[in-house]
């Protein structure tokens, strides 16, 4: 268990990425974008956890090879950014 293992959204992005069923852009991404709805009152604190695991839970297998790859994940989040 990891030291930040306390903190789900962690705790998700590192299972994910030690299991490698999301690239890592898909967490930086959902994170981003959970926290400027945060920040505009769309959602509560605690609900960007909740998002970051949703979206790595759901994530599609694509590849992180590329700026265009990244791009393509950030993208793929944002779109679920209103399904929270």
């Amino acid at each position: 268990m990891s030291a930040v293992s306390f903190c789900p959204a962690v705790t998700a992005t590192e299972t994910a990425l030690f299991a490698l069923t999301a690239p890592p852009s898909i967490a930086t991404a959902a994170d981003e974008a959970a926290v400027a709805r945060f920040l505009a009152g769309g959602i509560a604190y605690t609900d960007i956890a909740k998002f970051v695991e949703k979206c790595l839970d759901r994530a599609p297998a694509m590849p992180c090879d590329s700026l265009d790859a990244v791009f393509e994940a950030d993208k793929w989040v944002r779109k679920q950014e209103w399904n929270i």
